[in-house]
């Protein structure tokens, strides 16, 4: 037996449906999939999302992740620890140069 799709209805301040609006065009989503997105919120943790939480604090309002002191000091130690000295000779380049040049020596192109 087929599963029916069922319709919500809610009453959402005129200013957040607004600003809601805005973003999910940003992202290129839908109010049908925030709606799906916050009901599996929901069954998964068993409580609401709290916008004015730590781990919300963490997302500027473009989305972008914010990093705190220590875990911006733990991946630059990881990024020094797994990096490899870059050759003199590739110093003054940016990284399409350094590909073109690698590509040209071993292609001789």
């Amino acid at each position: 037996m087929a599963t029916q799709d069922q319709t919500v209805t809610a009453r959402v301040p005129r200013e957040i449906r607004s600003q809601a609006d805005i973003v999910l065009k940003q992202i290129d989503s839908s109010v049908t999939e925030l709606i799906n997105s916050a009901f599996t919120y929901v069954i998964k943790t068993g409580s609401l999302l709290d916008a004015n939480s730590a781990s919300c604090a963490r997302y500027g309002k473009d989305g972008t992740r914010r990093f705190t002191a220590e875990e911006r000091k733990r991946f630059e130690a990881f990024l020094e620890a797994t990096s490899l000295p870059l050759a003199p000779r590739y110093a003054a380049l940016d990284a399409k140069q350094i590909k073109a040049m690698r590509l040209a020596e071993r292609y001789g192109a």
